[in-house]
Formats: C-alpha cells, structure tokens, sequence
C-alpha cells in the first residue's frame, strides 16, 4: 500500500500532533514507542510488513508521533501523561471518531492507559505490548520479584549515554541484548540508523529520555475501565 498522507491534529494545549489514518474496519490508536517518525516507519520494511500493512486489512489504523518526537511539534517543559492524552483525544477529533481502541507499547502503553483512565467513554478495548509503568511500578515489581535483575539500559542514565555515544551512527545498540530476536533481521538494524536520524538531534532524544523518565501509571491505571490484554 502507499504510503498514507500526514495530517495534523491541534491539542487543547495549542501542540501540533501529525497522524496518519489508513485502514478499513473497527478504528484503533497505534500508541508507538517514545522515538518515531511517520514517514521514516513506513521506511523500515519490518515495521511495514510486520504491523502496518497487515493492521490495515482488518482495522482502521490511526498512528501519531507523540509530543515531542518526528513530526510533532516539540516542548519545553516535560509533559505529564495527562497532556500526553490530549495528542490521542485531538487524533480522534481531527480523524472524526468518537471511540477506539488503543495498541500501546513503551511509551505508547502508558499513554493509552492514561487516555483510557481519563476518558473512559472514549476508549474501547486496551492493548499493551512491552509497555512502560515507572518508577513506583518498578520498585514494586522488583520488591515482589528480587530474583529478576533489571537490565541497565533500564534506565534514563544508560539511555543518555547510549544517545551521547550511538545514536543516528549504526552501531549495535544495548537494545539488541535486550531484543536478540532483532538479531533475525539484519535490514531492520541497518536501517534503524537512518531512522533514528529522521526522529530527531541527538538534543531531541535527550529531552524526550528525560521527560519519560518519571513518568508513572500507577495510580492511573486502576480507574481503567476497558478491557485490555498485556503482553510483554
């Protein structure tokens, strides 16, 4: 399929977000990862043949860059998840749909179950994939489950470093340790170069890292109403 056109939705709080809208069938938010460019996804053919395309042929897929990343306007003061939100509920207006379903994963997953706690008429079914909770749900976790060692990369400090060191030059990130089925697809490595380029500086990067970093939905996430699947 071509590549769908990039449209623009203005939130409440006067933040340009770019979405695209492609598909036919039951409407779902694609809520991505904290890094992505519109255009740039369709160019790494993993991405497309694994999970754009196909979504198409059974739902209509709305898809955006967050606050802050690609296409989207930026910011100066880091975005709580309850601003975050307002980019899906100005998608959802621009795109004129009134109720979806959202696909979150990393960044994506806490901004859909903010969006689904705090506009709960508005949301459908949730799906998160590998999704982000923070800090509190992190120590919590770690307090039940002490057997299990955090990977570093975990964290913003390792995150900042890799940027200063590695982003936008092709080099093997942590990520793949953390990932070593991407080791499967050396053409989506390859590519993920020119990709990260295309989302931002390496200054871009950096304020995004740091404003996700304490973000939490621990609190959040028990006024969820709608169904929702968790994977990891």
């Amino acid at each position: 399929m071509e590549i769908p056109p990039v449209r623009y939705a203005l939130t409440s709080d006067d933040v340009r977000i770019a979405f695209q809208d492609f598909g036919v069938g039951p409407p779902v938010v694609f809520c991505m990862a904290a890094f992505t460019h519109l255009t740039g996804l369709w160019n790494v053919d993993l991405v497309r043949r694994r999970l754009l395309e196909p979504a198409a042929l059974s739902q209509r897929v709305l898809i955006f860059d967050h606050r802050g990343s690609g296409l989207s306007d930026g910011f100066d003061a880091p975005p709580s998840l309850a601003a975050r939100s307002l980019d899906v509920f100005a998608v959802l207006d621009a795109a004129g749909v009134e109720r979806a379903s959202l696909s979150g994963f990393d960044l994506g997953g806490q901004v859909a179950v903010a969006f689904a706690a705090l506009y709960p008429d508005r949301s459908e079914r949730l799906v998160l994939t590998n999704s982000r909770f923070g800090p509190r749900g992190r120590g919590r976790a770690e307090a039940l489950n002490p057997e299990v060692e955090v990977h570093a990369s975990s964290s913003a400090e390792a995150r900042l470093e890799q940027v200063r060191r590695a982003i936008g030059l092709g080099t093997e990130h942590e990520w793949v340790e953390t990932t070593p089925s991407a080791l499967k697809h050396p053409d989506y490595i390859a590519a993920r170069a020119e990709y990260e380029r295309l989302v931002g500086s390496r200054d871009v990067w950096r304020k995004q890292i740091e404003a996700i970093a304490d973000l939490d939905i621990t609190e959040l996430a028990p006024l969820v109403q709608a169904e929702a699947l968790i994977t990891f």
